[in-house]
């Protein structure tokens, strides 16, 4: 199944071309009634690019610039740019986010951040 991220886009590229998205992840597919929610809010946060809360079904909540989203090793990850410091123990600011572990995604509406340039070891579908 493919998808536009947004009303009236055309759909989204297949893998290996650089994309938002590639495929219709998984979680979309499960019973979880958030599963959409998050969905489309991290689509509408990466195109307006503003900024976002992630609250993990850990407790633990995270501010990010998220900048892509979709299917990496088989499963739905958004990669995102910590805002601010990076989180404890890691080796660095950019990290991949498994969206199965997000309880609650909430968009900073207006706040929004500059497009880095994503370092290639991220870059590769």
């Amino acid at each position: 199944m493919r998808f536009g991220s947004l009303a009236g886009e055309p759909p989204i590229p297949s893998r290996g071309e650089r994309a938002l998205a590639y495929t219709v992840p998984a979680i979309m597919e499960s019973s979880d009634p958030t599963s959409a929610t998050v969905h489309d809010t991290l689509i509408a946060a990466i195109h307006a690019g503003e900024l976002v809360t992630l609250r993990f079904r850990s407790g633990v909540s995270a501010v990010v610039e998220p900048h892509l989203y979709g299917q990496r090793d088989g499963r739905a990850r958004v990669l995102v740019y910590a805002y601010g410091a990076p989180p404890a123990g890691a080796t660095s600011a950019w990290q991949f986010v498994d969206v199965a572990g997000l309880a609650d995604v909430a968009r900073w509406t207006g706040h929004t951040f500059q497009k880095r340039p994503i370092p290639p070891e991220y870059d590769a579908p």
